[in-house]
């Protein structure tokens, strides 16, 4: 399983969206849209980041897996 593989995404409206992992549904992490581009806080809402796409973001988000 890939990273793509083993997250989903639910958007949460207005550049947001939750990230969940897809064979336990838990809840990953939140993605938000900045000007700086897209910020990533895992779980337990520590700062992870800014990535500049999606694919970045959930890379890093499944090597913290």
């Amino acid at each position: 399983m890939n990273y793509a593989e083993m997250f989903y995404l639910v958007d949460s409206g207005e550049g947001r969206w939750t990230v969940h992992h897809t064979l336990t549904d838990e809840f990953a992490g939140t993605i938000m849209r900045t000007s700086q581009g897209l910020v990533l806080r895992d779980g337990e809402s520590r700062f992870r980041g800014t990535f500049p796409s999606v694919e970045s973001v959930l890379r890093n988000l499944y090597a913290l897996a």
